[in-house]
């Protein structure tokens, strides 16, 4: 059995979003029918009078009263604080969640994952940051190096194969944003 990774429930649209390469509402969306299920482990702290007084501020499991709490459409609860769901899980109860028009893209390498995090981010590179910086910063998170100590970078983390796969991406973030998604 795997460690349980916490995460907030926006924290965890957005990195649905970007692991899955779906459009951000679309991952709230999933996140909201989530929280609402039950499904999943969630835990928070309850913001009622009596538990603010008492030193009782410890997250709790509450997966099944989380869901009352939510306005519709928003991942923001009125009756929790510090609400944090298993990301695991998450993700397993929501591959069934998606709906079939839309298509999920898995990133297949960790160079993929870093450079669509940097990006979403707001990194341009060229114009926010020098091309050799984004690159240097994708293979820091990437494990892209083969020697860090001589900034030699492993086979297939070269500037221009990280270029390369930048400007792809920006290329269809621009699209989508011109589709609207």
């Amino acid at each position: 059995m795997s460690k349980t990774e916490w995460i907030e429930p926006y924290a965890a649209a957005t990195r649905l979003a970007n692991q899955w390469d779906i459009a951000p509402t679309i991952a709230e969306q999933i996140v909201w029918e989530i929280l609402r299920s039950g499904q999943v482990l969630v835990r928070g702290v309850p913001t009622s009078p009596f538990f603010l007084q008492s030193s009782l501020i410890v997250p709790r499991i509450i997966s099944k009263e989380i869901g009352a709490t939510l306005r519709a459409g928003s991942l923001f609860s009125l009756g929790f604080r510090d609400v944090e769901v298993d990301w695991n899980s998450l993700v397993a109860h929501g591959r069934n969640l998606v709906p079939s028009w839309v298509q999920i893209r898995e990133y297949a390498t960790s160079k993929e994952a870093a450079v669509a995090e940097l990006l979403d981010g707001g990194a341009q590179p060229g114009k926010t940051m020098p091309w050799m910086t984004f690159c240097d910063t994708v293979r820091d998170r990437a494990d892209g190096w083969a020697s860090e100590r001589d900034k030699r970078p492993k086979r297939g983390f070269g500037d221009r194969s990280i270029e390369r796969l930048a400007r792809r991406q920006m290329g269809r973030a621009s699209r989508r944003r011109r589709q609207g998604r």
